[in-house]
């Protein structure tokens, strides 16, 4: 990462865990998780959750952005995963609140003219 070199997780992880001279079981152990997945990892086969993620970086000691701003295709997943952005949310939960309060006149059988001056 630094000097403008961009790094896979994947090889982030090995890179990682070889300069604490860990093994995959070791790492594993120390994230409660299989080999296999330590191993998938590496292989870029599989990428790991945002939780292990975050233990990767308190366990290697680095910044979640030095640990997983090169991988390209994890920043796509992250940025899907947030599917409304919070302006989004608030149009959305203020559409579905006046939906529900004309609902809620409407059931209750409320001449709307009345409420005009």
């Amino acid at each position: 990462m630094r000097g403008g070199i961009f790094v896979k997780i994947s090889e982030q992880i090995k890179k990682q865990r070889e300069m604490k001279h860990w093994s995959q079981q070791e790492l594993a152990d120390k994230l409660h998780i299989s080999r296999q997945s330590i191993s998938k990892w590496e292989q870029d086969v599989a990428l790991p959750s945002f939780a292990n993620i975050v233990a990767i970086s308190d366990l290697f000691e680095i910044s979640l952005d030095e640990l997983i701003r090169g991988d390209e295709e994890l920043m796509n997943k992250f940025k899907t995963i947030q599917k409304f952005t919070p302006v989004e949310k608030i149009v959305w939960v203020s559409l579905i609140m006046i939906v529900l309060i004309f609902a809620v006149l409407f059931v209750f059988n409320t001449n709307f003219q009345e409420m005009m001056p």
